[in-house]
């Protein structure tokens, strides 16, 4: 740039300052001045919130940068590229082995759940609801409950699809976790049957590193999607209609090494966010787990490939060999270090010791550049580093095969080991839960809509069996809380079975305490009129008696001593209890003046 630009550039600058700044002053004279008119602000305000989108205030990304590429998408900055996630997550096995390990859990609720015992996804009616839908509105509902779960299992439509280009719902889930773990987000396509109506076919997965937020203004984006055309029409050899590039706003371009291919509507492209950051500084791009220990892994790399090295040179230390003899050249010296070097390096000639013949004047020995010895610190680096990279993960050692001895400190072992089912119980919690509550989200505001609208306001997807107990499990719990708060007809209905209902003793508790203190104190047709649901029970002569010990030896002893008296106490407390009990259950059938009478 030569000096005379940078001077306009200077002078352009210096005048905007100045425009600002009396700007600023001007807006802060007219607010005092207006201070006495709060009415009219509000309904000024009111009037232009009417007639416009009301725009945010804050300020989301830095204003003196200009971090796009052409004006077209905004450039990741202050994160690690997305070329460089994708090199690491193929390169270094840890990452590698984190990434698939959570790919491979959450693809299992990829499938109807079979069970209550089994992991799988579920369509359940919302709480707000349960009460209010009847049974024959029920069978309705259920029946758009299958559609929609074998819909989303296929994830979308499968008519007319060739066979390579179906996919299921456990696939997707696991590349969209690994996308979503690595770059911090993940994309999906929306594709429509009918554009112009936006009849939704089927959702894909995206290619996430190649998904960046398009520039607002301007027309590049537009430009970019006719471009586009002709190269996918030379990909896959279809004709595309153009009547699909008159869009109103474009939120997503897809950029392939550092060049836009793609434009994508916020209808067409769904990107989640799972590490969503705020910093001005990051243009709305989360901050990856990778992010967060980029030197933990490049350390961990570093670590892999000394050992590779090492192991490639078949080197024991690092050293000198000194031969100290009177005779010796440089020829000489120069033929004891091929010697030397081809009878040591490689790893087939690791092993083979190299061997010297020299005089009794002659001497030949080993010096070591390492006097120190510094394996127990080179594995404990290594063991920290790791480490460092699950804990990004939010993953436990235990739920990795082979890394099990990082959950106790490096070079320590223990005859008997405590159990670790806590320590996996802390994990899922930590990692697991979390990512299930991201799908789940994913799933219901973004996918379940598109499917059925009206479904997704009755009904939440839910990935079920995260907590889900084995049947021996299930067993013991229930024999423990059977005895103290459950009923016949909760028991029914933990196990997935038709409850009996209260007509047949299903509501009476298996508390054996609680049932001795209603003998105590209430009769038996008192308690089969509220635990049966039977209002006649409380009446009935028959039942007019307590299952107490202490009742009857009462009512023998004022039997012997005055059987007139005995007969009145007894007729007149329980004929007042029963006229009592009939009013409660007869008061909404029929009026106050009947139930008097």
């Amino acid at each position: 740039m030569s000096d005379d630009i940078k001077k306009d550039e200077k002078k352009k600058g210096m005048v905007f300052d100045s425009i600002q700044s009396k700007q600023d002053e001007f807006n802060r004279h007219i607010i005092e001045k207006s201070a006495f008119l709060p009415d009219l602000i509000k309904h000024a305000v009111g009037s232009a919130n009417n007639k416009r989108k009301v725009p945010r205030l804050a300020v989301t990304e830095d204003p003196r940068q200009r971090d796009n590429y052409a004006g077209i998408y905004k450039i990741k900055r202050k994160l690690l590229p997305d070329s460089v996630i994708k090199a690491v997550r193929v390169n270094n096995l840890l990452v590698a082995a984190i990434l698939r390990a959570r790919g491979n859990m959450m693809s299992m609720f990829g499938h109807v759940r079979k069970d209550r015992f089994d992991l799988g996804i579920d369509l359940v009616l919302k709480d707000e609801f349960k009460k209010i839908i009847e049974p024959e509105q029920m069978v309705k509902i259920q029946e758009r409950i299958d559609r929609g779960l074998k819909i989303l299992i296929n994830c979308g439509y499968t008519e007319d699809l060739d066979e390579k280009e179906k996919m299921t719902l456990p696939e997707f889930m696991d590349l969209q976790t690994r996308n979503g773990l690595s770059f911090g987000r993940f994309a999906t396509e929306i594709i429509y049957s009918d554009e112009d109506n936006k009849e939704f076919h089927r959702f894909r997965p995206v290619d996430a590193g190649t998904i960046y937020h398009s520039i607002k203004n301007g027309d590049a984006a537009e430009s970019v999607r006719r471009s586009s055309i002709r190269l996918l029409k030379d990909l896959h050899g279809i004709d595309i209609d153009t009547d699909i590039l008159e869009q109103d706003q474009y939120d997503w371009v897809q950029v392939v090494e550092g060049f836009p291919r793609q434009a994508f509507t916020p209808q067409e492209m769904i990107v989640y966010n799972m590490f969503p950051s705020t910093d001005v500084e990051h243009n709305g791009y989360p901050v990856t787990p990778l992010d967060t220990v980029v030197t933990s892994v490049t350390t961990h790399s570093s670590i892999e490939v000394y050992n590779k090295l090492y192991f490639q040179n078949g080197r024991a230390a690092k050293g000198m060999l000194v031969v100290q003899s009177d005779e010796i050249d440089q020829a000489v010296i120069e033929d004891v270090k091929q010697q030397f070097n081809a009878s040591i390096n490689n790893v087939e000639n690791s092993f083979r010791v190299p061997i010297f013949g020299v005089s009794k004047e002659d001497t030949v020995q080993w010096v070591s550049t390492m006097p120190n010895k510094k394996d127990g610190e080179f594995e404990y680096l290594f063991d920290q580093t790791t480490r460092n990279i699950l804990s990004a993960f939010m993953m436990s050692p235990d739920e990795l095969p082979g890394f099990t001895h990082l959950s106790r400190g490096s070079n320590q072992q223990s005859l008997s080991e405590a159990n670790n089912e806590w320590k996996l119980t802390a994990a899922r919690d930590a990692g697991l839960r979390p990512l299930v509550n991201h799908w789940e989200n994913f799933l219901n505001n973004k996918v379940l809509p598109l499917i059925d609208p009206e479904l997704s306001q009755l009904c939440d997807v839910v990935l079920a069996g995260f907590d889900a107990e084995t049947r021996e499990k299930e067993s013991q719990r229930l024999q423990t809380d059977q005895p103290i708060h459950m009923t016949y007809d909760e028991v029914m209905e933990d196990t997935g079975k038709e409850p009996v209902g209260p007509s047949m003793a299903g509501n009476v508790p298996f508390n054996e305490f609680y049932r001795q203190a209603l003998d105590a104190y209430s009769s038996v047709g008192e308690i089969e009129g509220f635990f049966l649901d039977s209002p006649g029970a409380a009446l009935d002569p028959a039942l007019n008696y307590k299952r107490d010990q202490f009742f009857f030896q009462h009512m023998q002893v004022l039997a012997e001593a005055n059987p007139a008296a005995a007969q009145a106490f007894y007729d007149g407390v329980k004929g007042e209890a029963r006229l009592e009990l009939m009013k409660i259950y007869l008061e909404d059938y029929l009026e106050e003046s009947d139930i008097e009478s």
